[in-house]
């Protein structure tokens, strides 16, 4: 499988077309942090297709205000396309705000994320560098389940189940007011029949202004942009900002963390919180059916409230009655959160204590 993720990274060569006619959208400018826009190339491929893969890069990946708004470069691999249930992966690098920075606010790293039903979570990887190409890849591993690949390491695992239909490469922003220059090549898929690898031939979408966001699609390739806002100048630092500041030791701290990331979800006043120590690897299994790479010590907080939150391409919300977040430790890191509508599976792990 490995070096299958290898291959990824040294084949196609990158061919650019002209952008064709723009279509009309609603999402960005509106500076709040909820709205979107998108300029992707996209691919079909109903039921048949048991790996995806490719190359990102960034020249520059910058957001103006990143209290409030980000922009991503990013895959999306929509599942269980046979139903009505929205179900996708996500993996790409971001910028921006806590939403899409678990444990880095305002920082720039990558991260993975997923969605079943009313189930939203996002994971931690690392940080993020410009200039730098990295594979990133999906592959199907049986019962549901889909390996989440960067840089050719298995960063996580994904339970969002069978009948992939719609892959996806490309930007999203919140703002106008964001630079980027991005692309994305060797863009490949496996077929579910015959296990052959094939190039992508993506389809243009955009959703929203092309002169905020704009995209191109080839052979293999998609190149993201900002006409508005060419990266010009010195670029953005390569070096990941510093955690927010958390009063006292972490254990301290996770009153102020539940009640931001409660915020952030939609709800400023949630109800009764609770937690219990684990791990991180069990916490993601046990409470979030996903699977990630580290296994520090945590705090697994479970918070009551009416969360609501922007889903794919800004077309429905995500709802949940609970959010959960995985803090390190060690650190008060956020490592991964979302929210959901299931029960409580918070004593998997352990007697939950109350947060006041």
């Amino acid at each position: 499988m490995l070096q299958l993720v290898a291959l990824l990274a040294t084949t196609i060569p990158v061919l650019l077309v002209s952008a064709g006619p723009a279509s009309a959208g609603s999402g960005c400018p509106r500076h709040d942090g909820s709205s979107r826009c998108y300029a992707r190339g996209v691919l079909n491929q109903y039921d048949n297709l048991h790996a995806i893969g490719a190359d990102l890069y960034v020249n520059c990946l910058h957001v103006e205000d990143r209290r409030r708004d980000f922009i991503n470069l990013e895959m999306w691999l929509r599942t269980q396309v046979n139903t009505s249930i929205p179900a996708w992966v996500e993996i790409g690098m971001t910028a921006g705000t806590l939403t899409y920075s678990p444990g880095k606010e305002q920082g720039f790293i990558w991260f993975w994320a997923d969605n079943v039903g009313a189930a939203y979570y996002e994971h931690y990887i690392g940080p993020a560098y410009v200039r730098t190409w990295t594979n990133v890849s999906f592959y199907w591993e049986g019962n549901g389940w889909w390996g989440v690949y960067n840089g050719g390491r298995r960063v996580g695992g994904s339970s969002v189940g069978a009948y992939p239909g719609v892959a996806s490469i490309g930007a999203e922003a919140t703002t106008d007011r964001v630079a980027l220059d991005g692309s994305a090549r060797n863009w490949m898929y496996r077929d579910r029949v015959q296990g052959i690898w094939g190039t992508v031939s993506p389809n243009r979408s955009i959703e929203g202004d092309p002169l905020v966001l704009n995209a191109s699609v080839g052979s293999g390739s998609v190149a993201a942009w900002t006409p508005r806002w060419a990266c010009g100048g010195p670029p953005p630092s390569s070096a990941t900002e510093t955690d927010a500041s958390l009063p006292g030791t972490a254990r301290e701290a996770l009153p102020a963390v539940a009640r931001r990331l409660a915020g952030v979800a939609g709800d400023a006043a949630p109800g009764a919180m609770r937690f219990v120590q684990s791990t991180r690897r069990e916490a993601a299994r046990s409470v979030m059916s996903a699977e990630v790479d580290t296994d520090e010590p945590v705090y697994v907080v479970e918070v009551d409230g009416t969360f609501s939150r922007r889903a794919l391409q800004g077309t429905t919300s995500v709802t949940g009655t609970k959010l959960i977040a995985v803090v390190e430790a060690n650190t008060g890191r956020v490592l991964d959160w979302g929210t959901t509508k299931a029960a409580s599976s918070l004593s998997k792990l352990g007697a939950p204590v109350a947060l006041s």
